[in-house]
Formats: C-alpha cells, sequence, structure tokens
C-alpha cells in the first residue's frame, strides 16, 4: 500500500521541497515546468522562487520559456551548438528595457509633440 499522494497543484511544491530537503550546494532544474499548464506554471514558478531565495542555492535552470527566465534568473547564459555564446546579467537586461519603455512612452512622444509643427 502506498502512501497518500499529492495533488496535481502540489506536485511542483513537494518536488520542490524535496529537492531542497538534503540542503543541496548547487540545484540543476532541467525544464521542470515543461509539463505543467500555464496557471500551474506560474504558481510553480513563484514557489520555486520563494523556495530557493532564502536558501541562497546556487541554482542551474534549463529551459526554453521565457516567462521562465523572466520570473527566475538572474543570469543568463545562451548555449548554441553546445557552447556558451553569451553570459548576460538579466537584471541589467530589465534595468536597460525599464529605461528604455519608460524613454519610449514618456519622453519620445513629448520630443515628437515638439518637433510636429
Amino acid at each position: 500500500m502506498s502512501g497518500p499522494r499529492a495533488s496535481r497543484a502540489a506536485r511542483p511544491s513537494v518536488a520542490i521541497a524535496r529537492a531542497l530537503a538534503p540542503r543541496p550546494r548547487i540545484l540543476l532544474l532541467d525544464e521542470p515546468f515543461s509539463a505543467l499548464d500555464p496557471p500551474l506554471r506560474r504558481r510553480a514558478r513563484e514557489s520555486l522562487a520563494g523556495a530557493i531565495a532564502p536558501e541562497r542555492v546556487p541554482t542551474i535552470l534549463v529551459t526554453h520559456d521565457p516567462a521562465d527566465v523572466e520570473a527566475l534568473a538572474d543570469d543568463l547564459v545562451v548555449l548554441r551548438e553546445g557552447t556558451v555564446e553569451k553570459v548576460l546579467s538579466f537584471r541589467r537586461i530589465c534595468r536597460k528595457r525599464r529605461v528604455a519603455r519608460f524613454a519610449a512612452e514618456h519622453l519620445v512622444p513629448a520630443v515628437r509633440r515638439e518637433a510636429a509643427p
């Protein structure tokens, strides 16, 4: 007879807890959310972020999903054909994107209005 089974929604949290229980020195996650539907995937990302932050466990996340990167990454390593192509600071990318978006929304329209006849 087997023990109680976790609900589909609880399985990602249970898996994260099991992975962190032995206090690993590094955590490797290979497409951990790929089998989940979008709402469950979002909750699992939030759960993972909340679990690894206080533990300060270095984590390598293999993913093809930009939403995983946006939710969890500090740094981004781009691999192409098994070779490191780029190493980027994701926080720096986001900061630049926010600045560019702010400029596009607030500064560029003002310049266009001033230049209009």
